[in-house]
């Protein structure tokens, strides 16, 4: 008989705090738990996460929801940071785009991106949206909100991008302003309707 132990520890990863603390935690842990860690209210308050390697700079905005799979400095954002503010704003253009397409579903979009006022976004419609219109685009809106869909980023490789832009026409895939077939590129889908 054959007897052997099995290591079941989980690889721990160092996360430095703004305030120099550092968390140690299981490889894989999202900076959502980081924030729970710390205390409920900022889990609640947190918009998004900025992280960096450890011996980095001012790092990259992430998702809350990213795994951490190396030592990193943290930083969780809430509404009172200009970064998260761009952020929030950007998840409330995908949210515009989301309404719209469930409402009017031969719409075509064209780009949604923050601005330092909110937001918009372009679509192409045969006619232009009515005063009743953009009064259920924001109530589909609020009721999208409330079912707390998720913000889905997925990195897709240039032949796979390109064939579903096809299929899909509403998503543009752009490198420096222009169509490109050969780019990688980022599709965001929020819940199953964008």
């Amino acid at each position: 008989m054959f007897s052997f132990q099995v290591n079941m520890q989980m690889e721990q990863i160092h996360i430095t705090l703004p305030d120099g603390s550092v968390k140690e935690m299981p490889k894989g842990t999202t900076p959502a738990d980081v924030a729970r860690s710390i205390s409920p209210r900022l889990a609640d308050a947190a918009l998004v996460a900025r992280v960096a390697a450890p011996n980095d700079g001012e790092g990259e905005l992430i998702d809350l929801r990213r795994p951490l799979d190396h030592d990193v400095k943290l930083q969780i954002l809430t509404e009172r940071d200009p970064d998260a503010l761009f952020v929030f704003r950007h998840s409330a253009a995908h949210l515009l785009a989301a309404a719209v397409m469930e409402l009017y579903p031969n719409v075509k979009l064209g780009i949604g991106p923050p601005i330092d006022t909110g937001f918009f976004y372009e679509f192409l419609r045969d006619e232009p949206f009515t005063k009743e219109d953009l009064a259920k685009i924001e109530k589909k809106m609020h009721e999208l909100a409330a079912q707390d869909l998720p913000n889905e980023r997925k990195l897709i490789r240039s032949r796979k991008l390109w064939t579903s832009t096809r299929e899909q026409p509403n998503f543009q895939v752009r490198t420096g302003g222009r169509k490109s077939h050969r780019a990688d590129g980022l599709v965001l889908h929020h819940g199953e309707i964008y």
